[in-house]
């Protein structure tokens, strides 16, 4: 993956940093090959005076005369393959340089649910001063199986308890009205009421499914809050 980044300073007390992963986030590593079993060698027993059977068996090695082979009880079974190694993001390592390192994990499990293996781009607002007890947040553009522009941010902090909280936001647009797509594609989901008049909230668990008229169509808005 290749980044390239740019800082814009002067702005507030955030430093804001452009990246642009313009290749799919870093795949996980690939896991170790489990090491083959060692390879079965015969050891020909002496010569035996009488005649050689008609069919000499497969472990039977011939030198001249037909002798039978030892079998080997000392195979060693094959080691048992590696765990692969959690992928880090581009986004993470950001972090990680820029001091950021207590929500570093939080940040590469939000990151990585959020981008996958799609094309993104992100823009970081990075703490100018005490940046591993500080807010830490990211704007991602994700590039969809589809084709489409989907729009993600997620916020960081460390809590007191060691762990890092998060919340994060997914928008995307629809072709279809909010009512269309509460009968349709989000019929299984509960109406947890309305912001306004026009803004459905749906509940869908941990994640809050918001519809948004805009114009003929519709903005599809997922929240979600991390402890």
């Amino acid at each position: 993956m290749r980044l390239a980044q740019g800082c814009l300073a002067g702005i507030s007390a955030m430093a804001f940093c452009l990246l642009f992963l313009v290749s799919e986030p870093l795949a996980a590593q690939d896991a170790a090959p489990a090491t083959p079993p060692a390879a079965q060698q015969a050891t020909p027993a002496e010569a035996t005076p009488s005649a050689p059977p008609a069919t000499a068996p497969a472990d039977t090695a011939a030198t001249g005369s037909s002798a039978q082979a030892k079998p080997n009880d000392k195979t060693k079974p094959a080691a048992p393959a590696q765990t692969a190694a959690p992928a880090v993001s581009q986004i993470t390592q950001a972090a990680v340089q820029a001091g950021v390192l207590k929500s570093a994990s939080r940040i590469n499990q939000v990151v990585g649910f959020l981008a996958g293996k799609h094309k993104s781009s992100a823009y970081l607002f990075t703490p100018k001063s005490n940046p591993d007890i500080s807010v830490f947040s990211v704007s991602l553009g994700v590039h969809t199986v589809a084709g489409q522009q989907q729009y993600a941010s997620a916020s960081f902090v460390p809590l007191a308890t060691g762990v890092s909280a998060a919340v994060y936001d997914t928008v995307e647009y629809s072709d279809k009205p909010p009512a269309e797509l509460e009968k349709g594609l989000f019929k299984n989901l509960r109406r947890k009421g309305t912001i306004g008049k026009d803004i459905i909230a749906l509940d869908a668990g941990p994640v809050t499914v918001f519809l948004m008229p805009a114009g003929t169509g519709s903005v599809v808005i997922k929240k979600e809050v991390v402890q």
